[in-house]
């Protein structure tokens, strides 16, 4: 298991720049593991063209949420939040590329 350390997302500044910046709605606490720098790969079943900057959306839906934090704790080691931001933009990120492969822990096979 690799070891991971903790790190704080810098809070995002409204500006006007970011208004015509592309989103992606993520479910918690998968947002939360993007925007703090964990997850290095976000797997979809389609591809995307766009590099550069992109807001991360944390979905509303939290049916998932105990379930998914508990597999982070126990696969990843990793220490989450107690809370989390739903239902609005939570972090920018820059994607640098789209990818079938990966030697990521994050990658799913066949995303």
């Amino acid at each position: 298991m690799k070891k991971y350390q903790k790190r704080t997302a810098p809070p995002i500044r409204w500006s006007s720049s970011l208004e015509r910046v592309s989103a992606v709605s993520v479910r918690q606490p998968w947002a939360w593991l993007i925007v703090n720098g964990y997850k290095d790969v976000e797997n979809r079943s389609w591809r995307t063209h766009h590099r550069g900057q992109l807001l991360i959306h944390a979905g509303a839906n939290k049916s998932s949420l105990n379930d998914d934090v508990l597999y982070v704790k126990r696969h990843y080691g990793i220490r989450l939040p107690e809370r989390f931001e739903l239902g609005g933009f939570v972090g920018v990120v820059n994607i640098t590329g789209c990818r079938a492969t990966s030697a990521s822990p994050w990658h799913a096979r066949g995303k």
